[in-house]
């Protein structure tokens, strides 16, 4: 069992992803999330990686990939734009963790979220 990474993009500028969010893309094995954001990552990943796109409204699909590219032993970052805590993929992947029933991930440290500045911040900051 690998990991599953959560990631958020930020509020539109590249130059607002966190530097965490760019190593953990860098580090993935695989990347999942809707197919726009992928032009956003394409100069970060790894040579090899593959991104798996499960179109527009299909998160639970999305949160279901990567739990199991996770559990072949894959390192997964779930992307996100925004705030992956408060408009992404987190917290439907940490309800989904509650629900697995593969007891190795259940009680495994696998599921890290990167934390990104919330918006408003980024827009306070430029006032």
């Amino acid at each position: 069992m690998k990991k599953i990474i959560i990631a958020g993009l930020g509020p539109g500028s590249p130059e607002d992803t966190t530097p965490a969010v760019l190593a953990a893309i860098g580090e993935a094995d695989v990347v999942v999330g809707y197919k726009y954001y992928f032009r956003f990552v394409q100069p970060y990943l790894k040579e090899g990686c593959e991104c798996i796109d499960t179109g527009m409204k299909r998160e639970r699909e999305r949160a279901e990939q990567a739990f199991r590219m996770a559990e072949e032993g894959q390192t997964v970052v779930v992307i996100s734009s925004g705030d992956a805590g408060i408009y992404g993929m987190a917290p439907l992947i940490y309800e989904m963790k509650r629900e697995r029933v593969f007891q190795v991930f259940r009680h495994s440290r696998k599921l890290h979220h990167c934390w990104e500045p919330p918006s408003d911040t980024i827009c306070a900051s430029y006032l």
